[in-house]
């Protein structure tokens, strides 16, 4: 779990083991288009729609990375988080961290069962097993033992 830090509000980035356990649970890195309002009731229902295990978690602050390990609350408007602004805060292509407040949220591993629809399956071409897509990354890495570089997101 990330550490608080007494020193201003901020927070360290998850290490790569957080890192992968939050990508297994469907929390992690996800690029989420937004059209520019104030609504902040628009910005947490689709944050909400792109990270299921939020909804019922109350409410979230955001973050930003400060450097490579600390991360820095972005603070809130009065009304909420809302796009227009982020939009005005210049973080462009920025990974922005959520993390609850009121609740912990679920970090156990997405099942089949739990995902919608039918899986969409990828031919491993090291082994030629017929493997989830959203397992393959995983796969690779039991099996083969290929680390794969990836640029995460990460819910906290």
């Amino acid at each position: 779990m990330p550490t608080r830090s007494t020193a201003g509000f901020t927070t360290t980035v998850p290490d790569r083991h957080l890192k992968k356990k939050l990508h297994e649970a469907g929390l992690g890195e996800k690029k989420i288009a937004l059209y520019k309002n104030d609504d902040p009731d628009y910005f947490k229902r689709e944050i909400e729609l792109n990270y299921e295990k939020l909804s019922g978690c109350g409410s979230f602050d955001l973050h930003k990375a400060i450097g490579r390990t600390n991360l820095e609350i972005i603070k809130a408007p009065k009304n909420g988080y809302t796009s227009n602004f982020l939009s005005t805060c210049y973080f462009g292509q920025a990974i922005i961290y959520i993390k609850p407040l009121q609740r912990n949220i679920d970090t156990f591993p997405i099942t089949s069962q739990e995902s919608d629809g039918e899986c969409h399956t990828e031919i491993c071409l090291d082994c030629g097993e017929d493997v989830p897509i959203n397992n393959i990354r995983m796969h690779i890495e039991e099996k083969h033992g290929i680390r794969l570089q990836i640029k995460m997101c990460l819910l906290l």
